[in-house]
């Protein structure tokens, strides 16, 4: 069947015609068609069939000086043209990898030649990851805040939030109330005074705005935002016990400390909602990280978190292969959530090899284990083969727990350094804690990793009856960052390093 163009630029419809030329259009009457052939250009891969019409003399640009010549609206315009080099699948690898996540998939959904390849990177590739900490010399709140930009809806799992003061309208809540941010909340640590609070933020306007707030918003034509949530304390994860010796039981917490921006977004690592944290002198630190595979991983976590868990569990069990499968697929980021993946074997199986492995914690424990699969024994085991070996506690908790003391004498006997940090700025009389969750390794082959998430080397890690988050990132950019990070928490008198002491 005949096919026919309309030149007119205002219409350019295409109309079929089995049976008689078409001189005229059909859709805009009185204008002259150009038939259209199809020409067959050879291909890397498979031949492609374009349609080329013809060029009649008339719509050739003429060039100052030079003649030039019509072509037959008749004859086949056949195009021949070399393969492109960009049709190579090993040349897109590459090219693709200069694109965040986002722009890869459009760019496979747009042309199908490009899917296959481009499918091969996102399952590699993480786009718009970075880190940040209370180093960097701002609060912690106002990075986070930063992030919250254009949020509609946040899904908040973290171990405490503490309450506000009446009127704080500079707090973390009420920059989520005033930006009318959706807020799904999940509490390890269940506080009745801000579930009072938030019950009031989402009636009452003066719990959030000053009266004079107020008038001006109303003088606009406006009404004051209140805050729309859900919220539920997690508390099922106590039934998860470990027995210690001295017959003290230790019971499960939901420990996690993430944020979910718009179902896509993350930001994962040590600080609770809590004035230490947010904009007192702690030293934290998070990582953000963007990406289509992963996070939908913390997005079903969030959800399991409300189911009881059990290894017989199928939604739990479910979960497991999702991120077993994202794992395999993976291979610059890893993630491991807790219970389901117990994270103290994760940690060491990520830091195997090390050349220099730096650890930042609030709190280590031997568990009373010599094996190497708890973190402290396999650290001493890194330390005598000759890796480099530094830890950084928190020196209030060091001088306060005996079992702190043995690690870091287990430590420093196997040849690693451990260092004590007190931050310097105290705020309202409260001195600040190094809470950082955070570890910075490097590799014979050139690899800066860095694993970073809510948990540390306790015995309710270790025994793994806590919810945690950990990831692990081979990310140059994330793992310069907190490097950062962590060399200007060392500047001033914050830093004491430890001799050994026998046990």
């Amino acid at each position: 069947m005949a096919r026919y163009t309309c030149l007119n630029p205002s219409c350019g419809r295409t109309t079929e015609n089995a049976w008689m030329p078409v001189k005229t259009c059909p859709h805009c009457k009185g204008t002259v068609l150009r038939p259209e052939v199809t020409a067959t250009v050879p291909s890397s891969s498979q031949p492609v069939v374009r349609t080329v019409a013809p060029i009649s003399k008339a719509t050739i640009p003429k060039s100052p000086g030079k003649a030039t010549t019509s072509m037959p609206p008749s004859k086949a315009l056949v195009v021949a043209q070399p393969p492109h080099p960009l049709l190579q699948r090993d040349v897109l690898d590459h090219l693709f990898e200069m694109f965040d996540e986002r722009s890869v998939g459009l760019l496979a959904r747009v042309c199908r030649r490009w899917h296959h390849a481009a499918t091969i990177v996102l399952r590699r590739y993480v786009a718009d990851a970075r880190g940040f900490g209370s180093g960097s010399g701002l609060t912690m709140k106002s990075q986070i805040l930063g992030l919250l930009a254009n949020t509609r809806n946040l899904s908040l799992a973290v171990d405490k939030f503490m309450p506000i003061s009446p009127g704080d309208g500079g707090s973390i809540l009420a920059y989520i109330v005033k930006h009318q941010i959706k807020l799904t909340l999940k509490l390890g640590t269940p506080n009745p005074k801000l579930q009072e609070q938030l019950l009031k933020a989402s009636q009452d306007p003066t719990f959030i705005y000053k009266y004079a707030e107020i008038r001006e918003l109303r003088r606009r034509g406006n009404e004051p935002a209140l805050l729309d949530y859900e919220s539920e304390d997690v508390t099922q994860f106590g039934g998860l016990k470990l027995k210690l010796p001295g017959g003290h039981i230790q019971t499960g917490l939901m420990h996690n400390k993430f944020w979910i921006l718009d179902n896509d977004g993350i930001v994962t690592g040590s600080p609770n909602v809590s004035f230490s944290a947010m904009e007192g002198g702690n030293f934290e630190s998070c990582i953000y990280i963007r990406s289509a595979k992963l996070a939908p991983l913390y997005q079903k976590y969030f959800q399991l978190l409300s189911i009881p868990y059990s290894g017989d569990s199928k939604e739990w069990q479910a979960f497991e292969k999702q991120v077993d499968l994202y794992n395999t697929n993976s291979t610059r980021v890893k993630a491991a959530f807790a219970p389901t993946i117990n994270i103290s074997d994760f940690v060491i199986e990520h830091l195997k090899g090390a050349t220099k492995i730096t650890v930042r914690q609030f709190l280590m424990s031997t568990a009373d284990r010599d094996d190497n699969y708890s973190i402290v024994p396999f650290l001493c085991w890194m330390a005598e083969q000759g890796a480099e070996v530094e830890v950084f506690l928190d020196e209030a908790a060091y001088y306060k727990y005996a079992f702190v003391q043995k690690a870091a004498s287990w430590l420093m006997q196997s040849g690693g350094k451990v260092y004590v940090q007190t931050p310097v700025k105290v705020v309202g009389a409260q001195e600040g804690l190094q809470h950082d969750k955070l570890i910075l390794a490097t590799f014979h082959n050139g690899v800066k990793r860095t694993l970073l998430g809510s948990a540390g080397a306790t015995v309710s890690v270790i025994a793994n009856i806590n919810a945690e988050n950990f990831l692990c990132l081979d990310l140059p950019r994330v793992y310069d960052e907190l490097m950062e990070h962590h060399q200007n928490t060392r500047k001033g008198t914050t830093t004491k390093v430890l001799v050994p002491k026998r046990y």
